[in-house]
């Protein structure tokens, strides 16, 4: 065999993949899967912040219905401390864990309005084994001489939740006749 179908056989390059082409397809292969998963993260992120407000929604329309069966001339101050109501006229009359840093107690509270406060925890199934809590503390402001004729009140339910820690909220008003 001479010298140059020596060199020949050398520089013949065997099948398959150098290390540097691996490293780099997995240098690839890592960046995509990095974007995957902090899209996973957000998207369950949002779905949480999405089943909290969806959770403080329903909270906030049965109270609101709850309240209207007291209809214009019941529906005072003094008839939502009751028992069977719950509120109180000041927040802190509620449980701490009621307590939210930044809750709005001035706005829409003096006359003719009055506020109430009423703290709930609303309990769902996380899954086969498990539970999970949701605190929402809500704000009732009224109005109860909105419309003198016909008798017409007016009333804004404030709903807020801890997202994290940032405080959220949403209001609805609400008449009753």
């Amino acid at each position: 065999m001479d010298k140059g179908s020596r060199i020949n056989n050398l520089c013949i390059r065997a099948p398959g993949f150098t290390l540097i082409e691996v490293m780099i397809a997995m240098a690839i292969l890592l960046v995509g899967l990095l974007a995957f998963m902090s899209i996973q993260i957000t998207a369950i992120k949002t779905n949480d912040a999405n089943r909290r407000f969806l959770i403080a929604q329903d909270t906030a329309s049965g109270e609101i219905e709850s309240v209207k069966t007291l209809g214009y001339n019941g529906l005072t101050s003094a008839n939502l401390q009751g028992s069977s109501y719950g509120y109180s006229t000041a927040l802190t009359g509620l449980l701490s864990l009621y307590q939210f840093a930044g809750i709005d107690t001035t706005t829409n509270c003096s006359a003719p309005y009055f506020c109430v406060y009423k703290g709930i925890m609303v309990t769902r199934s996380a899954s086969s084994s498990s539970i999970i809590n949701y605190y929402y503390t809500i704000k009732l402001a009224y109005n109860p001489s909105y419309l003198e004729y016909p008798v017409l009140g007016n009333g804004i339910m404030t709903v807020y939740w801890m997202s994290a820690t940032t405080l959220k909220s949403f209001s609805i008003n609400f008449f009753v006749e």
